[in-house]
């Protein structure tokens, strides 16, 4: 760290410039070390040390803070409820949703795509394709699907 000492702490040796100590100029503006004048000070600097660390603390969890939430982070990409690139949005999530719950309930019922295809009446590519989300389900399958699941395996 450099200093900028004021002119009285400049001292000259044989001629030459001599530069005060950091403890030198402590010493000369504070008081020896133990007097009252310095042990103020030393407080003071503890003091300015500390808030620094604290404030520094405060700005790290702050900066980590900057969390947004799923609702922040869909209004800011996809825009408000009720606009058109959301509305596709939770339309594709429903769609989705849809697909993992028949594939959850498939698999609770320890049925095949195949045994499952039997029971509703349709086929394997179809169930398939729901439950990996590229097409959606019709309500007529989902009726039916549900009306299976009444039916002991």
């Amino acid at each position: 760290m450099l200093l900028t000492l004021p002119k009285d702490m400049e001292t000259k040796n044989n001629g030459k410039k001599r530069v005060t100590t950091f403890d030198e100029l402590i010493e000369s503006r504070h008081g020896k070390i133990g007097t009252k004048k310095r042990t103020d000070f030393e407080i003071k600097i503890k003091s300015f040390a500390i808030g620094e660390i604290i404030k520094e603390e405060m700005n790290i969890k702050v900066k980590k803070s900057n969390i947004t939430t799923l609702d922040q982070f869909t209004d800011k990409h996809y825009g408000k409820k009720g606009t058109t690139k959301r509305d596709k949005l939770e339309t594709g999530y429903q769609n989705f949703k849809i697909g993992v719950l028949l594939h959850q309930a498939r698999l609770e019922k320890g049925l095949t795509q195949e045994q499952l295809t039997e029971k509703v009446g349709t086929t394997k590519s179809y169930i398939s394709k729901i439950e990996n989300n590229i097409k959606e389900a019709r309500i007529s399958t989902l009726q039916k699907k549900s009306n299976s699941d009444s039916v002991d395996t």
